[in-house]
């Protein structure tokens, strides 16, 4: 009958006061931070921001201190944060690319600097190719040794574009 009480004393009790602990610092910071912020007339999305961060890193800190209280490994704790962490920010990256191509893609389908069929040079590279097709992700170039280029339209949109052709107010306009 006393193994319950001590589990309770010496686990739950100090993981209750970690919690608590934790909401009451946040609070005070908060507080803080909006006082702050008010006296040196700061944006209310910076005081956002700053009070969202020290949220975070409060949240975390009782997070692991309470594993740790339990008797969670906080090294195999660590470990699992830091591999779904990193999963994530893999798959932003892979996301951010794709966006990328599709947001450039839409970029030259609204501003036309070219069409298909035209002759191109991209420069400073000075690839001369006559532009093929357009899609989300690439434009194609048929250079003038007949070789296909594939160009990411992301990769497109930083590159300066001279365009060949027969109207001149055309030309004029890219």
């Amino acid at each position: 009958m006393l193994f319950p009480l001590v589990y309770f004393l010496s686990v739950i009790v100090p993981a209750i006061i970690v919690v608590v602990g934790a909401i009451v610092i946040d609070q005070v910071i908060e507080s803080r931070i909006s006082s702050y912020g008010e006296e040196k007339k700061l944006p209310q999305s910076h005081i956002h921001a700053i009070k969202l961060i020290s949220r975070w890193i409060i949240a975390i800190s009782g997070i692991l201190l309470v594993a740790a209280i339990f008797g969670i490994s906080i090294g195999r704790l660590w470990l699992v944060i830091s591999t779904v962490a990193a999963m994530i920010i893999v798959g932003f990256i892979a996301v951010w690319s794709l966006l990328s191509n599709i947001l450039a893609a839409l970029v030259l389908m609204i501003w036309r600097p070219f069409q298909i069929g035209d002759k191109v040079s991209l420069l400073p590279e000075n690839i001369t190719g006559t532009v093929k097709e357009t899609n989300l992700f690439f434009t194609r170039i048929e250079t003038e040794d007949g070789s296909m280029l594939n160009i990411t339209n992301s990769n497109l949109i930083g590159k300066m574009i001279k365009v060949y052709s027969d109207d001149l107010e055309k030309e004029s306009k890219v």
